[in-house]
């Protein structure tokens, strides 16, 4: 039936991926969990092209340094855009990161969202499937069992309905 729905392998064991996808997170004051919640990002089984962080912290420059050393050593290939924003209102900064990002789909999560090693690339099987173009967006679940030493991880979490 899904396949049906969006035109498409589902499953994605015949979908070549196609889409790209990055990292886009606005955050204030919290450079340790932030470095975290990257370094899951960019140990996905299908790793993003790009992440893109606005921080309209206090000390900005010195947590961009942190994690452009992040991305450098665990991702090179990664492209980082780190910037800051006038105001800290996470509307405002989330705007500033779409603004900036280069992909085709963007995965917008909180500062503190450690996401599953799969669960990047489950999600865009479901885009790459989508030979029609219906979907707008996947959603990402909560996690409450996951072990990660901080108390929110975002996983994949099948629920398809028709558009």
């Amino acid at each position: 039936m899904a396949a049906e729905c969006f035109g498409g392998d589902v499953d994605g064991t015949s979908v070549a991926p196609n889409e790209t996808w990055g990292l886009a997170i606005a955050t204030f004051e919290r450079a340790d969990v932030l470095c975290q919640s990257i370094e899951y990002a960019l140990r996905q089984t299908a790793p993003p092209v790009e992440v893109v962080i606005c921080d309209s912290s206090e000390n900005w420059e010195s947590t961009s340094c942190r994690v452009k050393e992040l991305v450098a050593r665990v991702r090179p290939d990664v492209r980082i855009w780190y910037g800051t924003s006038p105001r800290a209102q996470q509307t405002i900064q989330r705007n500033i990161t779409v603004a900036n990002s280069t992909a085709d789909i963007l995965f917008l999560i909180d500062d503190d969202s450690f996401m599953r090693e799969d669960a990047a690339e489950r999600a865009m099987r479901v885009y790459n499937a989508d030979k029609a173009r219906r979907i707008a967006a996947v959603g990402l679940g909560e996690m409450s069992s996951w072990p990660v030493s901080v108390a929110t991880a975002v996983s994949w979490s099948p629920k398809m309905s028709q558009v």
